[in-house]
């Protein structure tokens, strides 16, 4: 919310959208300043993240399948 804001705030001032994310400098190391600020683990996330989109892979696999095998009776 707090970046939304600012980009707003920016935005409403005159400036493009564009413009405004520039403001926060280099993306990488906007990102990383996030995830020290929050004390967040970029490793732990993707970890996450792979794990999550594994399931739901599996999961619609599983659905797909199942609705394959329907019969119209």
């Amino acid at each position: 919310m707090e970046y939304g804001t600012y980009i707003d705030d920016k935005m409403a001032s005159g400036c493009r959208e564009e413009e405004a994310v520039q403001g926060f400098g280099d993306v990488h190391e906007f990102g990383k300043e996030i995830l020290e600020a929050y004390k967040i683990d970029a490793n732990t996330v993707h970890t996450k993240i792979d794990r999550t989109l594994d399931k739901v892979y599996s999961r619609s696999e599983s659905f797909l399948n199942k609705a394959g095998n329907l019969s119209m009776e």
